[in-house]
Parts: structure tokens; sequence; C-alpha cells
């Protein structure tokens, strides 16, 4: 898989939009399918959530060894 984050999170807001579809669709009536879809997809988005948090973490530590490791190698920061 080559997918960018832009594309990621595009995917995770459409995917947010069908979860609200299927919360109207379940509060008229109850499908089965509608509700493992449901689950499914709720469960995935917040997984995806958790890893963006973890790497923009990962990506602040990256920054900040850039900024100290190109002040001293003396070169403009990024």
């Amino acid at each position: 898989m080559n997918r960018t984050p832009n594309q990621m999170l595009e995917t995770v807001d459409s995917a947010r939009a069908v979860a609200e579809q299927l919360l109207m669709r379940l509060s008229t009536e109850r499908g089965v399918m509608d509700v493992g879809d449901l689950a499914h997809i709720q469960t995935t988005v917040r997984k995806i959530e958790e890893l963006l948090g973890v790497a923009a973490e990962y990506e602040e530590i990256l920054r900040n060894r850039l900024e100290r490791t190109e002040a001293r190698i003396g070169k403009a920061p990024v």
C-alpha cells in the first residue's frame, strides 16, 4: 500500500459520513448488516485516529531532532 496521509484522512472522513448515514438508518430500523458495518467502521476509524496520534508524536520528535541537528551543522532550519 502506498497511500499518502491526505488520502488516508479522506478515507476517514468518508467513513465518518457513512457512519452518520448508518446511524440515521438505525434510528428507524435495525438491520443486522448495518449494525455490523457501523461497528466495524467506527472501530477502524478509532484505530486510525489512534495511530495518527502516535505518528504525530513521532513527527514532532523527528522535527525537534532535525532542528537541533541543522542548527549544529550550520544549516538553515526546515
